[in-house]
């Protein structure tokens, strides 16, 4: 073979090697710079924050960098060489030489270029979640397979903090008789406290009009148009309402109206919910005799301090606020924080139908007192609407943390509970 002929085919042979070689980021022309490139690649691997894992064909750990060995417990002597599978909990563990036995035969497995959650096992026997994506490559002819795994132990526990807080919420909701209405009032769906309120099934009510539940002098009242205008308008309503059930019975409810908009803040539907006080009605005739007593506990119904979460508190506000139920709010609304140790009280204001001055002023001595307390406020439910009709009063509260929705509301709650512990 002459000089020319095998440096040509010397070319050839190296050049293969660095097409190889480039598919795990590096590229050479000499073998000793291809195993020192190998050795490089190695040790920037080393000292990367993702724990990553390189095996063989038969599973045989080659490579197991620290953030590997913070993970999983193990040290890399005591690591390399051994089979993977014994960073598997059950069933996987059983599993893995048959999936990688079944890849090299066929070429088919679903893992392989994607990134999937699973269970990693510890030194010590504990398990963990754990999000792991894996590439093959081939290097020197043969093939090796590379993992990142990344540790999931804090986001899992934070998805079921928060599914956990979101549950508390709907109870909320569930304690409650709710009806859902188009913006012709029609009956979309209603739930069963409500159905037995008001004595129907809900076959019975979907798709009928609002007006069903009215006296019929009402239903054609001019007062009882505009009570739909408004809410298609995007208006609140809320108040005290007299209701006729499936048998004609006379039913009295203390409900809120509540217009649900779409993403350009438009109404779409209107979800009512309501709490039966017709016992209470029928223990006076006129309601401008209701004794403080009675009153005390409308109210305390109507602006309940439901703990939401550990250290925090939701005052939901319903209704109109005058200066009396403000004082008793805000009473009862601290006595509950100081007993639950609370440090961040929710104040929603979803369900207060007007805003002025002294709802305003009322809003910023309850925030104040919080803080006295050592504790902070978030004020959430504050539509457009709303925030309009504050900056045109001059009532200034930049200093208190808000959120247009109860839900972003205790995700800022949880937050501040966690920068402080």
């Amino acid at each position: 073979m002459s000089a020319s002929i095998a440096t040509r085919t010397a070319s050839k042979k190296v050049k293969k090697t660095s097409t190889t070689v480039k598919k795990i980021g590096l590229a050479s022309k000499k073998p000793e710079v291809l195993r020192n490139g190998i050795e490089y690649y190695q040790a920037l691997i080393a000292f990367t924050a993702d724990a990553v894992i390189s095996i063989d064909t038969k599973g045989s750990i080659e490579l197991f960098n620290r953030a590997a060995e913070e993970l999983f417990g193990y040290t890399e002597t005591e690591i390399l060489g051994k089979n993977i599978k014994m960073l598997m909990p059950a069933p996987h563990h059983d599993k893995h030489d048959a999936y990688l036995s079944t890849y090299l035969r066929t070429g088919k497995i679903n893992i392989l270029g994607s990134r999937r959650e699973v269970e990693g096992l510890r030194k010590d026997g504990s398990t963990m979640p754990i999000e792991i994506g894996i590439r093959e490559f081939k290097v020197g002819g043969r093939q090796i397979f590379t993992g990142v795994v990344r540790d999931l132990t804090e986001i899992t526990e934070s998805r079921a903090e928060v599914a956990e807080a979101l549950a508390v919420l709907d109870s909320i909701g569930t304690s409650q008789a709710m009806i859902e209405f188009d913006l012709d009032g029609n009956v979309i769906t209603a739930n069963a406290r409500y159905l037995s309120m008001m004595g129907y099934t809900l076959p019975e009510i979907l798709g009928k009009p609002h007006s069903i539940f009215v006296e019929s002098d009402y239903k054609e009242s001019a007062e009882y148009r505009e009570f739909w205008n408004d809410l298609r308008a995007g208006v609140f309503q809320s108040g005290d309402f007299k209701r006729i059930t499936k048998d004609g019975q006379d039913v009295w409810i203390q409900a809120s109206y509540n217009p649900v908009l779409d993403p350009d803040g438009k109404p779409r539907k209107i979800i009512k919910n309501a709490v039966d006080i017709t016992e209470k009605r029928r223990s006076f005739q006129d309601a401008k005799a209701l004794s403080e007593r009675q009153r005390k506990d409308i109210m305390e119904l109507s602006t309940p301090a439901l703990s939401v979460w550990d250290g925090v508190i939701l005052l939901p506000l319903i209704g109109t606020l005058d200066s009396y139920r403000m004082q008793r709010c805000t009473e009862m609304a601290l006595s509950h924080m100081q007993e639950e140790e609370a440090q961040v009280m929710i104040i929603d204001i979803t369900g207060v139908p007007v805003m002025d001055t002294m709802v305003a002023n009322n809003l910023m001595s309850l925030a104040s007192s919080v803080r006295l307390m050592g504790g902070q406020c978030v004020v959430t439910g504050i539509s457009p609407a709303t925030a309009i009709t504050i900056v045109n009063l001059g009532v200034n509260l930049s200093h208190l943390d808000t959120r247009g929705s109860l839900q972003e509301g205790l995700k800022l709650a949880i937050k501040m509970i966690e920068q402080e512990s």
